[in-house]
């Protein structure tokens, strides 16, 4: 399952980016209309290993190539520059979602404390430590949403499965 020409991956990971760039389109659009960062927005990826570093980075074990669960992008309001990196992710690894949670507290940290905070978990599967459900990842993934929610934060959890229609609905 983590073989890069997994096409059932490619098309979930299709239908996720679809689905980003439609939020980060429409946030693009209130800013304009507003004149003003009314929203920024971060952007977290949550695969295999985790770094400390932001960027999009990539790990090898054996023969495969892996993304880690790191930053891509702190809060910004430049979503033409998040479109590009939404658009430039590839899928590689696990499902750690409980690492995408862990960093989405780090970026929020440095949201304005005027703003309302909210977090959108969008994902693909299962969460993993490698290829099968893992309870530990998805207690850990609930603890840091729970810690996100208690702080004030709204969380939405979207998933894309391989039915998904990633259309917005008035255009099906």
């Amino acid at each position: 399952s983590y073989a890069i020409d997994d096409q059932s991956s490619i098309s979930k990971m299709a239908a996720l980016k679809s689905a980003v760039n439609n939020f980060l389109g429409e946030a693009a659009e209130i800013n304009e209309q507003s004149g003003s960062e009314l929203i920024r927005v971060g952007l977290v990826k949550f695969a295999g290993k985790e770094s400390s570093e932001v960027g999009d980075d990539r790990y090898e074990e054996g023969r495969f190539v892996y993304n880690y669960s790191q930053i891509v992008s702190p809060l910004t309001a430049d979503m033409s520059d998040l479109k590009n990196k939404v658009s430039a992710l590839r899928h590689n690894g696990a499902t750690r979602a409980d690492l995408g949670f862990k960093h989405a507290s780090t970026v929020m940290r440095d949201a304005r404390s005027d703003a309302k905070q909210v977090v959108i978990f969008f994902t693909d599967g299962t969460p993993t430590m490698q290829s099968d459900f893992d309870g530990n990842v998805a207690n850990d993934a609930v603890t840091y949403a729970k810690s996100l929610k208690d702080s004030g934060a709204i969380v939405y959890s979207i998933g894309v499965f391989d039915s998904a229609n990633p259309a917005p609905p008035e255009s099906r």
